[in-house]
């Protein structure tokens, strides 16, 4: 790509043949190969639902998951846990180049998960204890090591301060200060920000009963929520 990318200028249009096209699913990778040839054409109209898609695959989205809810995951999620297990930086040659790797174990209350990093992500300095962010991560199940957690061209790793994870009651709820947030007021907790399409969900519980929850706070927002039975915590 390097040899192309001088000859290339926006928003100039091109013909590209001679290109190999790898992944079996979006975001694919359009790969420059010594057949391969760019033609300068006229223009093309792009409406705007194809302008969407286009950002959608160089920025795609990424759902914030429950480790606990990481079974079964499709397309990219994003996680939150603390680093309980960290293997030593590696380099494999799955290709004929070496690809540095690392192994890491991240907890969430009682739930763990396996994550693999690849490329940049295996470079980033961590250490266990930290807690951390990991973002655009695919799930893939094997017989021989179960569920994993990927890393992609698109995965950042951030390292998350004044964060609390917790199972705890919630003991009431009101409007905050945006249209779509609300304060949610919980045990021994100072009130924390919610997203309303994310308290949604647990609204009927609270009205029925006392509403136990497994929350993961940042800050004053709340990142995850998810109603939990008590009993099966202890």
């Amino acid at each position: 790509m390097e040899d192309f990318a001088p000859k290339l200028s926006v928003p100039q249009s091109y013909i590209i043949k001679g290109y190999r096209l790898q992944g079996k699913a979006p975001p694919y990778h359009l790969l420059i190969t010594k057949e391969t040839a760019m033609y300068k054409s006229s223009p093309v109209a792009i409406n705007e639902a194809l302008l969407q898609e286009a950002r959608d695959l160089l920025s795609p989205a990424s759902k914030i998951t429950l480790l606990a809810q990481i079974k079964g995951a499709r397309g990219l999620i994003s996680v939150q846990g603390q680093i309980v297990k960290l293997s030593a930086l590696k380099k494999i040659i799955p290709e004929r180049e070496e690809v540095p790797m690392r192994n890491l174990t991240l907890g969430q209350n009682k739930a763990r998960a396996s994550l693999t990093l690849w490329r940049e992500a295996a470079a980033e300095d961590l250490q266990v204890g930290s807690v951390i962010e990991v973002t655009h991560m695919k799930l893939r199940t094997s017989s021989d090591y179960g569920d994993q957690l990927q890393s992609t061209a698109f995965t950042k790793i951030e390292v998350v301060t004044n964060t609390l994870s917790q199972t705890t009651e919630v003991l009431g709820v009101t409007e905050g200060p945006a249209a779509d947030t609300l304060e949610l007021l919980v045990l021994d907790q100072e009130p924390v920000l919610v997203e309303q399409q994310m308290w949604e969900p647990l609204e009927e519980l609270l009205k029925k009963d006392k509403l136990f929850v497994s929350v993961v706070i940042v800050g004053e927002k709340v990142k995850t929520i998810q109603a939990v039975d008590p009993q099966t915590e202890e």
